[in-house]
């Protein structure tokens, strides 16, 4: 897989650069930069997320189980509303 870049105007940072870039601003600091630069930061911060999620959607995926049935004894007529509310959905 190749080098994971973000690009701003005619800059261009590799992940790792843009990461330690984040990593060294602080809060005063992006009170104080521009729209355009917070702007900026939060798109290194969404490929990043994104990044992320791809990775752990693949090993989600790759997890296999067994479904095991059995009898309840008679049928089961399951309401969706109450099971929902009864898990606080």
């Amino acid at each position: 897989m190749g080098v994971r870049t973000s690009t701003f105007g005619a800059v261009t940072l590799s992940h790792e650069d843009a990461e330690k870039f984040v990593r060294q601003v602080t809060i005063r600091q992006l009170q104080n930069i521009s729209v355009a630069e917070r702007l900026y930061l939060m798109e290194i911060l969404l490929n990043s997320l994104k990044y992320d999620i791809k990775s752990t959607e693949r090993q989600v995926r790759s997890k296999r189980f067994t479904v095991r049935t059995f009898d309840l004894g008679q049928d089961v007529h399951a309401d969706r509303d109450i099971i929902y509310a009864e898990r606080g959905f």
